[in-house]
């Protein structure tokens, strides 16, 4: 990686968490924060004292200018009075160092936060975004179908859905677009509406639903059952003529079931 001169660069981490990166003119060290990082350009070497004075800098800009940086838009007036902790840090290490020479160390640090700032903001848009991409791109046969999707802010994003009562739970069907539980639980707002899908998928978990229910309540009978492959969608089995026209009538009553038109291999039972 080359600098703005086309001096090689060097960039190494700390024991206190502040990447390097070296140059053939200056050292830049940069500590990371939430919404924002501090970067500050140094010639010659700084003391150990002056990388604590910019992380305990750091944490008080995050601690009293969170929300602004949270809803950071491009207005840099509101961080001004930072100026005068910037000033502190500049101040102390010059102290210490006996330099006499002034350089700009407060407007590069007051920069390097508003760029910092600004940079974490389109970063988390984008990611939201992203999540955003993921939700369109789910699929509509398992049950549930997205009504509407709306942005609402960073990381916010507001969810209403239609979903079939047979159909997979919405932690299921979210994490086939790879939306993970921190996202669903932080980042999404569901709201939920009840409605009757058509699906192939769900009509099938319909039938084998009622297959299922019918061979319990009738186990006692001997001889006796239906089974449903959703494969060949095939429904085959032995049932008396008493049985045969309950098993239909219940059948019959399925939402869906005319679009699927599953096929009946059904024999009077022996008993």
């Amino acid at each position: 990686m080359n600098d703005a001169t086309g001096a090689s660069q060097v960039v190494k981490k700390d024991a206190r968490g502040l990447d390097e990166i070296k140059t053939d003119q200056f050292i830049l060290y940069v500590k990371q924060g939430p919404q924002a990082m501090l970067v500050a350009a140094v010639t010659g070497n700084i003391s150990p004292s002056a990388k604590d004075k910019l992380q305990s800098t750091l944490e008080h800009i995050h601690a009293i200018y969170l929300p602004q940086l949270q809803a950071f838009e491009g207005d840099t007036t509101v961080f001004s009075p930072t100026s005068i902790e910037l000033s502190d840090c500049l101040l102390e290490e010059e102290k210490s160092a006996s330099v006499t020479k002034k350089k700009p160390w407060m407007a590069l640090l007051l920069f390097a936060v508003i760029i910092a700032a600004v940079i974490y903001y389109f970063f988390v848009g984008w990611q939201t975004n992203q999540v955003e991409d993921g939700i369109a791109a789910l699929p509509t046969d398992k049950g549930i179908v997205v009504n509407k999707s709306e942005i609402v802010g960073r990381r916010q994003i507001e969810l209403t859905i239609l979903r079939d009562p047979d159909a997979i739970s919405i932690k299921e069907w979210m994490a086939l677009g790879s939306i993970t539980q921190e996202q669903q639980a932080n980042w999404i707002s569901v709201t939920e509406i009840p409605f009757i899908s058509l699906s192939s998928g769900i009509v099938q978990k319909r039938i084998a639903t009622l297959v299922e229910d019918f061979n319990i309540a009738n186990a006692n009978k001997a001889g006796t059952g239906v089974e449903y492959d959703p494969l060949t969608n095939i429904i085959r089995g032995q049932l008396s003529s008493t049985q045969r026209i309950v098993f239909t009538a219940k059948l019959a009553e399925i939402e869906g079931l005319s679009s699927l038109a599953p096929q009946m291999n059904l024999t009077p039972s022996k008993n």
